[in-house]
């Protein structure tokens, strides 16, 4: 259903390609380099484009969830980091912010 979120999946090959794409903008805005950037669980939500909440492990028993907003292909389908919330565990529920 438009607007809502699926339920939380684990990650594809598909999911680590948009991380290693919004990597350098995910360290620029949190102010340091991680060791590690594996994306390990996803939820995805289509509204004006593709939204998706992504647990990514960081290194160090570390997580960040990350919210990416990815344009539709019309606009260019370009990627953007919109929000990220860290530090996480990977215990922490990885819910809509």
């Amino acid at each position: 259903m438009p607007g809502s979120w699926s339920d939380v999946k684990q990650a594809t090959p598909e999911i680590q390609k948009i991380c290693d794409q919004i990597k350098a903008d995910t360290e620029k805005a949190v102010g340091q380099t991680f060791s590690a950037f594996i994306a390990k669980r996803f939820a995805e939500q289509f509204a004006s484009g593709k939204h998706y909440l992504i647990k990514v492990y960081v290194g160090d028993d570390e997580h960040i969830h990350l919210k990416v907003f990815q344009c539709l292909p019309c606009d260019d389908g370009k990627m953007e980091l919109s929000g990220f919330q860290y530090p996480k565990t990977n215990d922490d529920p990885l819910t809509p912010f």
